[in-house]
């Protein structure tokens, strides 16, 4: 049961390993396929002729003596059939081989170079092979290849055989010579004259090519080849890869590290509606959309079933994670369930919320700091119960003592961030803005808080000591392992209570959810790991 358990956990790692590296796979048999395709075709053409012949296994010896063939090992003989290979490279053979086909202008070492003699251990086969540019040419060659070096073995014994012969009949002509030993010496002559007339049979010609095969260039074999090639290097770069990338891309691996509970997964929204900052809850507000968020919304009442959370930042690591688009739809979930909510910006760096609600961004928090607004004239109450076909909110100016029309009760303020400060840093340590959140908490339920990402500006945790909770934002595939750690070393360090983490662009760990989607919005990632960057923030 144990080794089945851990066989499927292993290929749905692979399976999981092989979709999110898809794109290096794919990268990598269309490049090296078409490498291998295009070498193909940048290749000249190249033709292959053979040519066998039989060694034979009786010798000179042999005939002069009368006896039969020993039984040589095999190993002996593969020597003998080696050395006949050998003899064929000679410059001799190929230079009567190209006078035999006609080719006199070409050199023996261009020959030598184009041919090869092979062997096979477990046979007393010659193989002669010649290469050439040309069909017809390569088959002559390796024709001529053949019989030329067979004639060229019965040349050499020829004069071996006249000399033998000469030696004989010398030494037959001797008057010392005597009776017996003439006998034996005639009889010798008489096997070299028949070997003299039957000629050389230690080697003979068993075929000669009629076509030669072209052994390039050959695109069909070698896309298969590159085909092959590829897919096992797109797999090996993929793990590796895979290997090396921290980004995150599973909702446990996020849990784990930072030791917090799961309060939402949320899917990423259409291009058109993140480029037009709109929200899903505005667009539909009774959609399966809005629904997620309030699902969202309860999650987050049972992770503060105590109710002491009554001013909340939501943040993230870094940027192009969706905190500001979470933190407004939450905010209209909550309101739409009865809660009186403020919405407040205080992402001076990279102010979103205005644009979300088409709001202006002066005079907002920072006119209250400097004096130029009361909180009234500041906060900017919205009818959770009105949106137009087009997802554009209707407003009612500033805020009013009495609940919105619609909405269960519950109303949402929005408060801007106003003019953005020279030194933000200075600012989101002053008094000033602890006592302006301090007071905005006491008018609502719940204090919504949009603050920098936590790794990318001193912000966030600046404002923790004057807040309650922290709910975190990750999104999957961008934020890394160090990045979640790093974020759960501050929150360890940091004088406020961590609600829980909503994992976005949940579409890239497959086959969870709650069964519907929702979106949130987000900007598109830099392709590198975000640097540390005090003057940005995330959306």
């Amino acid at each position: 049961m144990v080794a089945t358990s851990d066989s499927s956990t292993f290929l749905r790692r692979l399976a999981h390993l092989l979709r999110v590296r898809a794109w290096i796979i794919a990268l990598a048999v269309v490049l090296v396929t078409g490498a291998a395709v295009g070498f193909s075709l940048l290749q000249d053409a190249r033709y292959r002729a053979e040519s066998q012949l039989l060694v034979n296994r009786t010798n000179l010896g042999d005939v002069l003596t009368g006896t039969q063939a020993s039984k040589s090992p095999e190993s002996d003989f593969s020597r003998v059939v080696q050395t006949q290979a050998d003899l064929a490279r000679v410059p001799r053979v190929a230079r009567r081989t190209l006078d035999g086909a006609g080719l006199r202008d070409r050199s023996t070492n261009a020959f030598l170079a184009q041919s090869s003699a092979a062997t096979d251990p477990s046979t007393d086969v010659l193989t002669l092979r010649v290469i050439d540019e040309d069909r017809q040419r390569a088959t002559r060659l390796a024709g001529h290849y053949a019989r030329e070096f067979v004639r060229y073995k019965r040349d050499q014994t020829a004069n071996r055989v006249r000399a033998v012969r000469t030696d004989l009949e010398r030494e037959l002509a001797e008057p010392a010579t005597r009776s017996d030993q003439a006998r034996q010496v005639r009889g010798q002559l008489r096997r070299i004259r028949n070997l003299a007339a039957l000629g050389d049979s230690s080697v003979e010609v068993v075929q000669t090519p009629s076509t030669a095969e072209q052994t390039q260039p050959k695109p069909v074999r070698n896309a298969l080849l590159g085909l092959l090639l590829g897919l096992a290097f797109g797999v090996g770069t993929a793990c590796v890869r895979h290997a090396l990338d921290t980004r995150l891309r599973r909702s446990g691996d996020v849990e784990q590290r930072l030791g917090l509970p799961l309060l939402g997964r949320l899917l990423a929204p259409p291009k058109e509606l993140a480029r037009a900052d709109r929200l899903a809850t505005l667009l539909d507000p009774t959609g399966p959309d809005a629904e997620s968020f309030r699902v969202l919304r309860t999650n987050l009442a049972f992770a503060d079933i105590e109710g002491k959370a009554r001013s909340i930042i939501v943040s993230s690591a870094v940027q192009s994670e969706g905190k500001s688009t979470t933190v407004a739809n939450l905010a209209l979930a909550m309101a739409r369930g009865g809660k009186r909510v403020i919405l407040c910006d205080c992402d001076f760096r990279r102010p979103q919320i205005e644009r979300f609600f088409d709001l202006p961004r002066e005079p907002g928090a920072t006119g209250i700091v400097l004096g130029h607004a009361t909180v009234e004239q500041a906060l900017v109450e919205f009818d959770v119960g009105a949106a137009s076909a087009a997802g554009v909110p209707g407003f009612h100016g500033p805020s009013s003592n009495g609940p919105s029309a619609a909405g269960g009760g519950g109303r949402l303020q929005v408060l801007p961030t106003g003019a953005i400060p020279p030194n933000v840093g200075e600012f989101v340590t002053s008094n000033a803005l602890r006592d302006l959140l301090t007071r905005l908490s006491a008018r609502c339920d719940v204090l919504l808080v949009d603050a920098p990402p936590l790794l990318q500006a001193g912000d966030a945790m600046a404002l923790t000591p004057h807040i309650d909770a922290i709910l975190l934002v990750a999104r999957l595939g961008l934020v890394r392992g160090q990045m979640i750690d790093e974020v759960k070393r501050l929150l360890d360090a940091a004088p406020i209570s961590p609600l829980g983490v909503v994992i976005t662009d949940a579409s890239v760990e497959r086959g969870r959810g709650y069964g519907y989607g929702y979106y949130y919005g987000y900007e598109e990632p830099e392709p590198e790991e975000p640097a540390a960057d005090l003057s940005a923030a995330s959306r």
